[in-house]
């Protein structure tokens, strides 16, 4: 009867392979654990000028970080600011001297 192997049994009879094998695995694991791996765009988001708009993540946790792609929409000056506290469910975001409906694209990274 021939032996099923696991994933984490060796797969070869050559040592070398196997080790590469490992290695390249406890590689994938480290950086699967770091918190960019898992970041999240919401493209498209529409901010009202002046007004305060949550912008839902679905992260499951606070973000660690949020940012905005440039603005679409009017020419004017103006900026996006976070305003209140980060929370489980959204971030809160405010346009601010646009005078009109800009779109952005938010990059939250847990």
């Amino acid at each position: 009867m021939k032996q099923i192997k696991t994933p984490t049994q060796p797969r070869h009879d050559d040592p070398k392979i196997d080790r590469a094998i490992t290695d390249h695995k406890a590689t994938i694991d480290k950086v699967a654990e770091r918190p960019g791996v898992n970041m999240v765009v919401l493209a498209g988001i529409e901010l009202a000028d002046g007004v305060e708009t949550p912008v839902p993540h679905k992260l499951d946790k606070a973000p660690s970080a949020v940012w905005c792609s440039a603005v679409r929409g009017p020419t004017t000056v103006g900026m996006i600011e976070e305003v209140g506290s980060r929370t489980n469910k959204y971030v809160t975001l405010k346009a601010s001297g646009y005078g009109a409906t800009v779109t952005v694209d938010v990059l939250v990274v847990p």
